[in-house]
């Protein structure tokens, strides 16, 4: 099984994390002499980088199982599961990059996941205030179902639950791959990461940081 990271093909999954790690050690060090405001900007971007490949080794591995379904990985939704819950943004932490232009959320989002049957119920709402913006039923399947939020259009969403406390949503448009969501939860169970990139350019991410409220 081949795993893609940037212009390399790495066949081992774990190998390839280890070799990232390396790699901005590496940098890092090579940073230590730049003036601390060039060496935030540096740190930063290799902390994009570093989301980045880890983002496309799990949903590499998403999209391969989900063609093998085996047993293993196919992990049913419960309750207990640290991504599941009521989560409010972090808005001094989270940014919109997929125009390129690094840009604040002007409000407060708020997600809540949900088990249900044998997927998921994915809700959000732009502020604690207002109405959801969309609150649709998924299944951990893999395969391609209509997207509940624009019916009608030719948009389709599948979803992938790889382990407890992870989550990879495919959206296609006109049976093209659009959009990659990968969701997470820290080790702690406190903070909920959503990323997600245009295929296009996978080099831009919209990055949303939230704490849980519930």
């Amino acid at each position: 099984m081949g795993i893609a990271i940037g212009r390399e093909n790495c066949y081992n999954p774990g190998r390839c994390m280890r070799h990232s790690r390396v790699i901005l050690y590496r940098e890092d060090r090579a940073a230590s002499a730049l003036t601390p405001s060039a060496k935030t900007q540096r740190e930063d971007r290799d902390m994009r980088k570093y989301l980045l490949s880890a983002a496309l080794v799990v949903v590499t591995l998403a999209v391969t199982l989900s063609s093998a379904q085996p047993p293993a990985f196919a992990q049913a939704a419960r309750s207990a599961d640290p991504i599941f819950g009521k989560w409010m943004m972090d808005q001094t932490k989270s940014v919109n990059n997929r125009r390129g232009d690094h840009a604040t959320f002007p409000t407060q989002h708020v997600r809540i996941l949900a088990p249900e049957s044998d997927g998921l119920r994915n809700t959000l709402a732009n502020s604690p205030t207002s109405a959801p913006e969309y609150s649709y039923s998924a299944k951990f399947d893999g395969k391609d179902h209509p997207d509940p939020r624009f019916p009608g259009k030719d948009q389709t969403l599948a979803h992938w639950h790889l382990a407890p406390d992870v989550i990879v949503r495919l959206q296609k448009t006109d049976g093209k791959t659009s959009e990659w969501v990968i969701y997470t939860v820290s080790s702690d169970g406190k903070m909920f990461t959503s990323i997600s990139w245009a295929p296009s350019n996978p080099e831009l991410q919209d990055v949303q940081v939230f704490t849980r409220a519930n």
